[in-house]
């Protein structure tokens, strides 16, 4: 890879262990706060207001705007908003907990901002052939920041306070903005009629770009299906047949979540090499196929072991090969995305899609929790096999130029 994909790699994982680290930092601080796991949990379901109002904005500013300039008031805002939110936490003894909303709140919409024109930098950082590579680089790096931050974020509160703990991690992201200043973008032409258009006139615009376009129907369509059948499975199916109805230990529950992490770094390590030489469109129905292989299995080891500790093991193998495939399928649809879909839209209709998987998952989430307290757990694992397959179908037409 070349210069200018290592300075956005290396400014991508530092911004990326800062907010898993500050995400861990939070739960911590309002669990000290108040006692309350609660709280802060309804605080975080709220998040996806600033995302919804937000998202028809990040989309259209970075097609319009200059993405390196709208990046380097990102990552500013990030360090402007981390070091103003540790001067308040250190000066201000009440009111702590609605700053700590307030705060998250303004996080969202530069999270929001970040993410719809972060999905349009790797093409313009490599060449057409390396952005299958190029992405798999950055799901390890994403990967590996999210297995560090609990890490770091336990070191920083045993050694120093939430102040000294947040103003590093203002520092974090402050050397991250250091490196993307170095990165340089190639240039994208951009069209008269597209400049003098407003936000919503551009995003009214995508719908119908979308809608005419079979290929932008599928891959729009792919994100919300896995949010909906798959997110869920993991976060919330797993969590319960773990804890619910194996009763496993807090140390095996680790276990498997550390597991978890390795399997997507490994995957991402397979799908850098596999999508340089094999047509990503083959990856990914292979991939989509084992996850549903796997979750098939897993129903079969529901229903057939009795056995509390070999179907503990059972499930702990089948979520590591599904970790991996997950990883694999990631990478690819990426690589479809960055591919396929023309710069001049790009941001666009990442906002499209991360809108739609947004608004979808805590349906998914609702439904699966409903099915693991109301029937059999092998019913979720059914319906999620049921929801592969049309993943699969879905993904038969996608081709390559």
């Amino acid at each position: 890879m070349n210069k200018n994909f290592n300075m956005y790699l290396v400014a991508n994982t530092l911004l990326m262990i800062s907010s898993n680290t500050l995400q861990f930092l939070l739960a911590l601080f309002v669990l000290h706060e108040t006692g309350s796991a609660t709280l802060f949990s309804t605080m975080l379901s709220v998040i996806i207001i600033p995302r919804l109002l937000v998202t028809p904005f990040a989309g259209a500013w970075g097609d319009k705007y200059d993405r390196k300039k709208l990046m380097q008031v990102y990552f500013a805002a990030y360090s402007v908003l981390y070091g103003s939110f540790a001067l308040l936490i250190y000066s201000i003894t009440a009111c702590r907990i609605e700053l700590v909303f307030v705060f998250v709140m303004a996080i969202e919409v530069i999270e929001t901002m970040y993410t719809s024109v972060n999905s349009s930098m790797i093409p313009m950082l490599v060449e057409k052939k390396d952005i299958g590579s190029a992405t798999s680089y950055t799901m390890i790096g994403e990967s590996v920041s999210s297995i560090f931050a609990p890490i770091l974020g336990a070191v920083l509160l045993e050694w120093l306070d939430v102040f000294v703990s947040i103003a590093s991690l203002a520092a974090i992201n402050f050397t991250a903005f250091i490196f993307y200043c170095f990165v340089k973008l190639k240039r994208v032409e951009r069209c008269e009629e597209q400049d003098d258009k407003n936000s919503f006139a551009l995003m009214k615009d995508t719908f119908g770009i979308i809608l005419n376009s079979s290929l932008l129907k599928r891959i729009v369509a792919l994100a919300p299906l896995v949010n909906f059948f798959l997110a869920p499975l993991l976060g919330v199916t797993y969590v319960y047949l773990l804890n619910e109805i194996l009763n496993v230990s807090s140390y095996k529950f680790g276990m498997c979540e550390s597991l978890c992490g390795v399997a997507v770094i490994f995957g991402g390590i397979i799908s850098a090499r596999v999508l340089k030489s094999s047509s990503f469109s083959k990856v990914l129905r292979f991939a989509v196929a084992g996850i549903a292989l796997a979750m098939l299995v897993q129903l079969i080891c529901v229903l057939a072991i009795g056995d509390k500790g070999a179907l503990f093991y059972c499930a702990l193998a089948i979520m590591f090969v599904m970790n991996i495939m997950l990883a694999i399928m990631n990478a690819s649809t990426s690589t479809l995305f960055k591919q396929q879909i023309p710069l001049e839209h790009m941001s666009r209709v990442a906002s499209v899609i991360n809108l739609l998987a947004t608004v979808i998952l805590p349906v998914g989430q609702v439904m699966y929790g409903v099915m693991a307290d109301k029937v059999a757990i092998a019913v979720s694992f059914a319906v999620s096999v049921i929801g592969m397959v049309i993943v699969y179908t879905l993904c038969q037409g996608f081709k390559e130029d």
